[in-house]
């Protein structure tokens, strides 16, 4: 199946920041899906094809699950994996998860550049 440059699915449990984010990239043309938490995600990305995956830093514990998921059903979506945070800085990569996921985290204060990272990672070839 080829998956759509447009489709992301975002995984927050906030739902305050759920619908910032929602909002923000609706805005930006793209299709959007949510997951409020692991197992919801893991569904979804069992049911759908997505080009990217945006995920709150500070929940990504919480969603271990979902990630282990992805490592060992859709490895091809790892690099499309896009970590946001409230405060990058003390946002530091840890465990496994600096090695696999953790390539960008971008500040949710500055949408544009987040906006613009999910289109980067969607318009990519999947083998990249």
């Amino acid at each position: 199946m080829r998956r759509p440059k447009d489709h992301i699915l975002i995984i927050e449990p906030d739902a305050q920041m759920r619908t910032q984010l929602v909002s923000l990239f609706l805005q930006a043309a793209f299709r959007v899906d949510t997951a409020r938490e692991a197992d919801e995600a893991i569904e979804k990305l069992t049911n759908s094809q997505f080009a990217a995956i945006v995920i709150n830093r500070e929940m990504i514990r919480d969603s271990s699950r979902a990630l282990d998921f992805l490592r060992e059903e859709q490895p091809e979506l790892v690099p499309r994996v896009i970590v946001v945070s409230r405060d990058p800085l003390t946002a530091a990569p840890d465990g496994r998860d600096s090695e696999t996921f953790l390539l960008r985290i971008y500040d949710i204060t500055e949408p544009e550049r987040m906006v613009q990272a999910v289109r980067d990672c969607a318009s990519r070839p999947m083998w990249c």
